[in-house]
């Protein structure tokens, strides 16, 4: 098979992309395309991409180049394989995150498309957390053990401006320590697990009933 390199950069990922229209956030939103962006950590080709996740490179190319259009993933090179340009992708940034008009926005149309986002997310949350059930990383009689392999749950706080500020700023350092923002899940060491975190931090519109609380016994 001939092989002849065609451009090559040194490509580095941006810090944060930040989504600012609807259409990129419907981009997204969509599980599959999540899943092609949890593996461009380091350049991929279609191919290397449809042999990690175990589904043909034909269903791949539209969705590869609806996020490349979007500016989500970028080239870092390509080269010409038998007569066939092929190209290499990688992130355009380590974090995605939704710019503050985007999500104030009215109306259905903006609705739908933060609901897709959110959908996305869970759904592939929860698909990968049965998979992992499955595959025996997750043993479920470790919900009753004090230091478990994971954990899942939901809790309500109540906090002031001031409180909740400093968690966010704790939460965001917790995760600079642990994380691995900026390096390649493609180059864990033989005793590293990937671990999966999803969360959802956010202000409620929970009120608690006082009457109910007032009737409680003493």
């Amino acid at each position: 098979m001939s092989e002849e390199s065609q451009t090559e950069t040194r490509f580095k990922p941006a810090a944060e992309f930040i989504v600012k229209d609807l259409e990129t956030l419907k981009v997204l939103s969509d599980p599959l395309r999540i899943q092609i962006l949890e593996h461009m950590g380091e350049p991929h080709t279609v191919k290397q991409i449809s042999k990690e996740l175990g589904i043909a490179p034909t269903k791949l190319y539209y969705h590869v180049n609806m996020l490349e259009e979007h500016g989500l993933i970028s080239v870092t090179d390509t080269r010409v394989v038998s007569g066939i340009l092929e190209k290499r992708y990688q992130l355009s940034a380590w974090r995605f995150r939704l710019a503050k008009e985007l999500v104030t926005l009215s109306g259905a149309e903006a609705e739908q498309g933060v609901e897709a986002m959110l959908s996305s997310i869970f759904d592939l949350t929860k698909a990968d957390i049965i998979a992992s059930i499955h595959a025996g990383l997750i043993d479920m009689s470790e919900l009753e053990d004090s230091d478990p392999r994971w954990k899942v749950g939901r809790s309500l706080w109540a906090m002031t401006p001031e409180k909740a500020t400093a968690f966010y700023k704790a939460f965001e350092e917790l995760i600079s320590k642990f994380g691995n923002e900026g390096d390649s899940l493609d180059n864990i060491q033989p005793d590293e697990q990937v671990y999966a975190m999803t969360y959802a931090l956010y202000p409620t519109t929970y009120v608690p009933n006082k009457e109910e609380k007032d009737e409680q016994p003493e």
